[in-house]
């Protein structure tokens, strides 16, 4: 019997019991919330990605800086209210890349199918 099972979908798994833990300890705040939502959505991002257009690996991670650049900015500026300087943008801007780098190098290892006989 031949199980497919990538480890995509077990980093999907685990954010969302990740999720459940934290929704059960009643510590639900617009950051937890704001973050968790965010990290499942750049999940389908990377599948659709991955799976269905199969973009090319430069393209991916222009998309990944710019999508974790943004959203990092808006929860950083905006949830947090924390103030805009030229260094933190800089900064968000370099985090964002660096991430979305190690990113681009995992994905090869994350959809790669396991293959197990009986």
């Amino acid at each position: 019997m031949i199980q497919n099972i990538n480890y995509f979908t077990r980093i999907v798994f685990l954010t969302l019991v990740i999720f459940l833990m934290v929704w059960s300890r009643g510590e639900f705040t617009i950051y937890s919330t704001a973050g968790l939502s965010l990290l499942l959505f750049f999940y389908m991002l990377s599948y659709v990605f991955e799976q269905k257009w199969r973009m090319n690996r430069y393209w991916q991670l222009g998309i990944y800086c710019v999508y974790w650049f943004l959203t990092g900015t808006f929860c950083s500026l905006v949830l947090a209210k924390n103030p805009a300087s030229l260094q933190m943008l800089v900064l968000y801007f370099g985090l964002s890349f660096i991430g979305s780098a190690i990113w681009c190098a995992a994905l090869t290892k994350l959809f790669r199918q396991r293959f197990r006989e009986n």
